[in-house]
């Protein structure tokens, strides 16, 4: 993963340490925190890149997630946040599950959901405490680019801005779809996603 990442994004190779553990809350308390607010990582796995850190908690040994922001993001300061996590989420899921897993979710919420505005998609945050916005909707605009134009799509991505001004008009430019039009836009493209992985 790291060769292929490294390669793929025309980025360095460097070493970092991986600590992983059962749950987030041990990784909590290997950094020196005795207590968490909410301690909301205990249940459920997580994961946290830093510098040249990466620590995993309740994921066992490979999360490739972190290691794709610990590796990329540094080479690429002018990125967007839901760029560098949707891209992270493409390669190596989010949470223990895959994007593929997120998608189907992401689907079943927003068709229950239908008074959720996607127009102002990096407003939203949450949908409960395993999938969040900017991973599974991210992904999904991660996947379209690579579809699109490969490699060097997400590359251009990365270095599109780091507004959400940026990030829309990166989706414009690339995808040709305008901000009015994400809302229609994204709901169509989870059913089609969904549809493929039901076939499979």
């Amino acid at each position: 993963f790291i060769d292929e990442t490294c390669r793929n994004f025309k980025v360095p190779k460097k070493a970092f340490e991986y600590y992983l553990a059962d749950t987030y809350l041990e990784i909590q308390r290997l950094k020196g925190f005795d207590y968490t607010m909410g301690e909301k990582y205990s249940s459920g796995p997580s994961g946290k890149a830093s510098e040249d850190k990466v620590y995993c908690g309740g994921l066992g040994e490979y999360y490739p997630h972190e290691v794709f922001h610990v590796l990329v993001d540094p080479q690429f300061p002018n990125r967007h946040f839901w760029a560098s996590e949707g891209i992270a989420t493409l390669l190596g899921g989010s949470r223990g599950e895959s994007l593929d897993w997120h998608l189907i979710k992401a689907h079943h919420f927003l068709l229950a959901h239908p008074e959720i505005d996607l127009n102002h998609m990096l407003e939203l945050r949450n949908m409960d405490l395993q999938t969040a916005f900017h991973y599974v909707l991210g992904g999904l605009i991660a996947r379209r680019l690579y579809q699109t134009g490969g490699w060097e799509m997400l590359i251009a991505l990365m270095q599109s801005g780091n507004t959400d001004a940026d990030y829309y008009q990166a989706i414009e430019d690339f995808l040709c779809v305008k901000q009015a039009n994400l809302n229609a836009y994204i709901r169509k493209e989870l059913a089609l996603e969904v549809s493929h992985l039901s076939e499979e």
